[in-house]
């Protein structure tokens, strides 16, 4: 993720704790990588509350495909 968390799936990362606009990058051997970028937005439901990450889109979802190379072992 362009802010800094890694794993493997299946998996969840926290959201980035700052307002923007972030990427996560999606890869496997044997195929191509995807970028993905998503917009977070921080939101407070009232005066008192603390502020809360909103993801768009949520979830982050990526669909592989194999490289030539892969298709033709």
């Amino acid at each position: 993720m362009s802010s800094g968390g890694t794993c493997k799936t299946p998996c969840t990362l926290p959201p980035p704790d700052k307002a923007g606009d972030y990427s996560v990058t999606f890869g496997l051997t044997g195929y191509n990588t995807v970028t993905v970028p998503f917009k977070v937005t921080m939101k407070k439901e009232n005066w008192y509350s603390s502020e809360s990450p909103t993801i768009e889109p949520n979830p982050v979802t990526a669909t592989l495909q194999q490289t030539p190379a892969a298709r033709r072992r």
